[in-house]
């Protein structure tokens, strides 16, 4: 008889370092999503900017989902994530011109700090996924 896989939520005790790592980026990601839309909710009125935040948010949820299954041992987790990371990442690019292209309009604070989550969003995305290629986690997913 056979075990039961465990469940995606639980840390394998033989996951890599780097997928652990890997995961912890793309959770903060999300985490900073769920407060950009928070944020949103707070400071906007009406529907202003919600539509961004809400895509943004479902993508990092996908993303960090799919960190989650690639942590477990799953191949197409570390898929997911790069396909639902790559494309968080190029919006969050664009959003970042955006940024720039109102920055007469915004005051120094917002500015500043838009484009500092946006910078900061960008590099955890990229580090994630450049984690999820190492060489341990490759050799990881091989054996599951």
């Amino acid at each position: 008889m056979t075990s039961p896989k465990p469940s995606a939520f639980v840390v394998p005790p033989d996951s890599p370092r780097a997928a652990r790592q890997a995961h912890t980026c793309l959770a903060v990601v999300f985490a900073l999503a769920a407060l950009n839309l928070l944020v949103t909710l707070v400071l906007s009125e009406g529907a202003t900017g919600l539509g961004g935040a809400g895509i943004a948010l479902a993508l990092a949820a996908g993303t960090w989902s799919s960190a989650t299954s690639m942590r477990a041992g799953r191949r197409s987790g570390r898929t997911g994530a790069v396909v639902l990371g790559a494309i968080l990442a190029a919006l969050q690019v664009f959003g970042l011109a955006i940024v720039f292209s109102l920055r007469d309009l915004l005051d120094s604070g917002p500015f500043a700090l838009a484009v500092l989550v946006s910078v900061t969003v960008i590099g955890l995305i990229v580090a994630g996924l450049a984690l999820m290629f190492r060489s341990e986690v490759s050799a990881y997913l091989d054996r599951q």
